[in-house]
């Protein structure tokens, strides 16, 4: 099994960054961070599944086909007209995604009886309500492919925050079962 550690020099990061796990912040947002690192650390604690990474990505465009890439995922199997009326309402529209290891079969590394749909069943949906796609994966290398990272990925907008009267700034997982 591969460390944290040894994940991260997969992705070539040239510090330690295991105290946060975001291999992506396609646009840097404070609220993002601490919402996708609290997401996380809930999840790794709740699962005990350790190598656990996630990313996010700010949508600023409207979307035409659906099969737009942003950073390591794409917006696979998301409703394009809700995607882009959220652009057309001005709504900052934020691609999420957890990551997880998995094998050939799509069973997490860390616990091969655990599926990566079971993952997200049973621990991911509990903080997320929105609409969750578990399409796509992040090949850890070019040489080994059948280890990789299931992406996990779900919509979260600033519209949220409103409907819930949380400003933003004070947005934690522990509100996540909102979005």
């Amino acid at each position: 099994m591969l460390s944290e550690k040894e994940v991260l020099k997969i992705f070539e990061y040239p510090k330690d960054r295991s105290e946060h796990w975001l291999i992506e912040e396609g646009s840097k947002n404070n609220n993002m961070k601490k919402f996708m690192v609290d997401l996380i650390k809930e999840l790794k604690t709740l699962s005990k599944v350790e190598i656990i990474f996630g990313g996010y990505h700010l949508i600023e465009n409207s979307i035409s086909t659906g099969m737009e890439s942003f950073g390591r995922t794409s917006l696979v199997g998301f409703d394009i007209n809700y995607i882009n009326n959220q652009i057309d309402l001005n709504n900052s529209l934020y691609l999420c995604y957890i990551a997880v290891l998995i094998d050939i079969n799509d069973n997490l590394i860390e616990d091969t009886a655990l599926s990566d749909w079971n993952f997200e069943e049973k621990f991911v949906k509990r903080f997320i309500q929105s609409p969750i796609i578990n399409v796509g994966a992040i090949p850890l290398s070019e040489v080994d492919t059948d280890v990789r990272f299931r992406t996990i990925k779900f919509l979260k907008s600033n519209e949220q925050y409103k409907k819930h009267g949380k400003s933003g700034q004070d947005f934690t997982a522990e509100d996540a079962k909102w979005i």
